[in-house]
Order: structure tokens, then C-alpha cells, then sequence
């Protein structure tokens, strides 16, 4: 093999090796607080290459069901949106992002707790 060769071949093998690293999940508060009634959000900030093309959550271990609930939403860039928290959100969640390469591994856990809603005042 000439010299031209095996630098392309290892340039290759370089490239391939980049691409190919499953998603990591960034740093994640140890706790969040929703306020109740309200929209409320958790981020799970991931760092992919290839892109993110599912990202799982899990409520108290379990996974949630995004089927069968339209309170819950969730987005590939890592959002998990309540469109309008309850206390029965309270608890334990993580993330798990995916890509083709596969899944990475979940994040810490967040403990979300629920405080009482919002009110506004009118002056």
C-alpha cells in the first residue's frame, strides 16, 4: 500500500470513529421546581453526532407513554413539555437520547417537584 494510501485509509478511520459515538447527555439540575397549572419544561441537553433522532424519558423508572397522554409532549432536541402541570408530575425523570448509531446512556435523575400555581395580580 502506498504512503497516500494508508493516510487515507486512516483518515477514513478517523472520520468513522467520530461519527459513529453515540449520544452523551450534558449536565442536568439535581432538582427542578414546575409551578402548578402552568407550562412547565425539562431540558436534557445532548451532544450528538450523527443527530438526535428520539430522545426517551422515563417518569420514577418507568418510561412514559407519549401515546396515550397529550399533556406530555416531547421534542428530538431534548425537551420534555407539560402543557399544563400537575401534582401528580412530581417525581424522578431521566433522559435517553438515541441516534442511528443507538441509544446512549440516561442522564441523572432530576427530581421534579410541584409547587403551588402562579397567581397574577392586577394593579
Amino acid at each position: 500500500m502506498h504512503l497516500r494510501q494508508m493516510f487515507i485509509v486512516l483518515v477514513l478511520s478517523v472520520i468513522t470513529s467520530f461519527v459513529s459515538d453515540l449520544p452523551e447527555v450534558l449536565a442536568m439540575p439535581v432538582s427542578l421546581y414546575l409551578p402548578k397549572g402552568m407550562l412547565g419544561r425539562i431540558e436534557c441537553p445532548i451532544l450528538a453526532n450523527p443527530p438526535v433522532t428520539q430522545v426517551a424519558w422515563s417518569k420514577n423508572e418507568q418510561p412514559i407513554d407519549f401515546l396515550h397522554t397529550s399533556r406530555l409532549k416531547r421534542t428530538n432536541q431534548g425537551l420534555l413539555v407539560f402543557k399544563t402541570v400537575m401534582a401528580s408530575d412530581e417525581g424522578r425523570y431521566t433522559c435517553t437520547p438515541c441516534s442511528p448509531q443507538g441509544c446512549g446512556k440516561p442522564s441523572n435523575v432530576v427530581k421534579v417537584m410541584v409547587r403551588g400555581h402562579v397567581t397574577h395580580a392586577i394593579l
